[in-house]
């Protein structure tokens, strides 16, 4: 997972820090980009419409089935992540898309968990954001690009009325200092227990590196939240 997110830092091609919110067109699935304050909320049966092609893992079923809308209920089909075995897939139902909250904008990755799904979002060239959907609403947890990792430094939730995400501010130089810091191994494993486990920790970056590493296979977003929760304690 951390090479992943190094890969997609890499290559994430954003051409400019300003936000620029991406307005779908109904009748066209056309993309029209305008300048706001912050990033724009939309439904996730509208956003996968425009991007599913772009998200090598999922698909689309497409299927009428009467007295069913299929903004209403998203069937998608998701690829075994387990190489040689992409050919069986699985069976997913959204309930509710056309009122479940997703960022508009292009996504780097979107994976598919047990109680809901995780999009990962490239902000600008030095903030990405790891955005939770949940029955509640939208969790997104936004990230500093330090050093080939993706560092939480704050998290916002989201409600299913709003239209909206505003950008909070953070202290990238900071973090950058931090993270050579030797790591309080103590405080770390009373944050997460299965840190007992690790081997060789000695920075704070060892330990951003190792809790990012063990998101691998995680098919929990309470798991997933509470490793990002960790990061954001023992860089703060």
């Amino acid at each position: 997972m951390t090479s992943n997110l190094a890969q997609m830092i890499k290559t994430s091609n954003t051409s400019s820090q300003t936000i620029q919110a991406e307005k779908l067109d109904p009748q066209t699935e056309a993309v029209i980009v305008t300048k706001t304050s912050g990033i724009e909320i939309v439904s996730l049966s509208e956003w996968f419409e425009v991007y599913v092609k772009t998200i090598a893992n999922l698909r689309k079923v497409t299927v009428s089935i009467q007295g069913v809308d299929p903004a209403e209920q998203l069937i998608i089909t998701v690829a075994n992540p387990q190489p040689g075995r992409e050919d069986k897939r699985k069976l997913v139902v959204f309930e509710d898309a056309n009122i479940t909250p997703v960022l508009n904008l292009p996504p780097l990755d979107m994976q598919v968990y047990n109680n809901g799904f995780r999009i990962i979002y490239e902000a600008s060239p030095e903030v990405f954001i790891k955005c939770y959907g949940i029955r509640t609403g939208l969790i997104s947890i936004f990230c500093n690009a330090v050093e080939g990792l993706m560092v939480p430094y704050t998290i916002v939730k989201s409600k299913k009325k709003d239209t909206h995400l505003e950008i909070p501010s953070s202290n990238i130089e900071d973090i950058k200092k931090r993270i050579k810091n030797p790591v309080d191994l103590e405080a770390l494993q009373l944050l997460y227990k299965q840190s007992v486990k690790a081997e060789n920790l000695n920075t704070v970056k060892d330990a951003v590196a190792w809790l990012l590493e063990r998101q691998i296979g995680v098919e929990d977003v309470n798991h997933h939240m509470m490793i990002d929760n960790t990061i954001i304690s023992i860089t703060s």
